[in-house]
């Protein structure tokens, strides 16, 4: 294992995994993105967020196309992308 302490291969254990050779997903479902704020009534500005997202990483070891191909990847699939 790295850089965690559950017990991934356990029976139960739900996870993400990445794939060299993805499947395009035809149609989007409610099911992959999260309502934030929408269930409370002083929010003026609920947010639809994908379950998938792109998390933060020091830009100094992505080359310009990395960091292209990230963005471009973010926007085609409809998910937020932390600089």
């Amino acid at each position: 294992m790295f850089a965690t302490s559950q017990q991934v291969y356990h029976d139960g254990y739900q996870f993400l995994k990445h794939s060299l050779w993805p499947k395009e997903l035809h149609g989007s479902t409610d099911a992959e993105r999260v309502l934030i704020g929408g269930n409370n009534p002083e929010c003026k500005q609920p947010y639809s967020s994908s379950i998938f997202n792109v998390s933060a990483m020091s830009y100094g070891a992505l080359s310009d196309n990395a960091i292209l191909a990230l963005n471009t990847a973010a926007e085609m699939g409809k998910f937020s992308h932390n600089t």
